[in-house]
């Protein structure tokens, strides 16, 4: 879906999801891997976090926001390493504290990457 922006990734996904009665396989592809801490990575870590903990509990009502999972995966030691600290240290603060099913992987470098299928 090259182009498409967080929203679209994710509201076209929901539907492939409502027709699915394996929990596991549900869970996939309510699941979104973002790989890159810096400014773009959490803008779309939280605009995910957003569309799984509104959009879906609003208009999907037979999905469970819980089984959203948004992972945030940074190689080096914290998110928005070029940031202050403190910044840093608050941006994840946020989507901690604010996103139901988010974590963050801190000094975990994405090796490849691939399709579910």
């Amino acid at each position: 879906m090259s182009g498409c922006g967080a929203g679209a990734l994710a509201l076209a996904l929901a539907p492939l999801a409502l027709g699915v009665s394996d929990e596991a396989r549900r869970r996939a592809l309510l699941t979104f891997v973002v790989v890159g801490g810096g400014p773009t990575g959490v803008e779309l870590a939280g605009a995910l976090g957003e569309i799984a903990n509104d959009t879906l509990r609003n208009d999907f009502r037979s999905i469970d926001p819980r089984d959203a999972q948004i992972i945030l995966v940074e190689a080096m030691d914290r998110v928005l390493p070029t940031y202050p600290p403190d910044r840093s240290a608050s941006a994840r603060l946020c989507l901690d504290s604010r996103i139901e099913g988010f974590a963050t992987l801190v000094d975990a470098a994405a090796r490849a990457a691939a399709a579910a299928r």
